[in-house]
């Protein structure tokens, strides 16, 4: 027997088939379909429980996280009240920096006036030094003379004291 023969026994004739006969091949079948489909059903059931397992896993780790996030708000809150305190601190010395720098332009316009006068002082101390230093050097010089005449005059003395002696016999004490 070939092929063609054995599918031609397998099959039945067309009058052997009758609504009774494909009501059960279909009855057959849709078991069949039907325990195909629970089984998957089943087997998506199973992945799908795994699935919420981890969905419930992840809503504990959310709720964790939630609450960690409503922590740090409270924090970052009263960080941003403390930067709000010093922000207003800050203005304040900024105001205050630009009170110290308007005295401190007065303070070096003050400064600057003193500088000439201090300048103008000073030139004129230098010349009055010099004037003094002048000064100083004809007096030494009148002094050097008169202290030179004086040798000459105490010498020209001494020889009169002893001519007084000498010729005369007085003694001047």
């Amino acid at each position: 027997m070939n092929k063609i023969d054995s599918k031609k026994q397998n099959r039945k004739a067309p009058e052997d088939i009758t609504l009774k006969s494909i009501e059960t091949l279909l009855g057959q079948q849709t078991k069949v379909i039907l325990v195909a489909v629970d089984e998957k059903l089943a087997r998506t059931d199973k992945k799908i429980e795994v699935i919420d397992k981890r969905m419930d896993g992840l809503d504990k780790k959310i709720e964790v996280i939630d609450k960690r996030m409503d922590g740090l708000d409270k924090k970052i809150e009263v960080i941003d009240k403390r930067m709000d305190g010093l922000d207003k601190r800050m203005d304040g010395l900024d105001k205050r920096i630009e009170v110290l720098d308007k005295r401190m332009d007065g303070f070096d316009r003050r400064m600057d006036g003193l500088d000439k006068k201090i300048d103008r002082v000073h030139d004129d101390l230098l010349a009055e030094i010099r004037n003094l230093a002048i000064t100083l050097e004809h007096f030494l010089k009148r002094l050097m003379d008169f202290e030179d005449e004086f040798v000459v005059v105490k010498a020209r003395l001494g020889k009169i004291e002893r001519i007084l002696e000498e010729k005369l016999g007085v003694r001047v004490e």
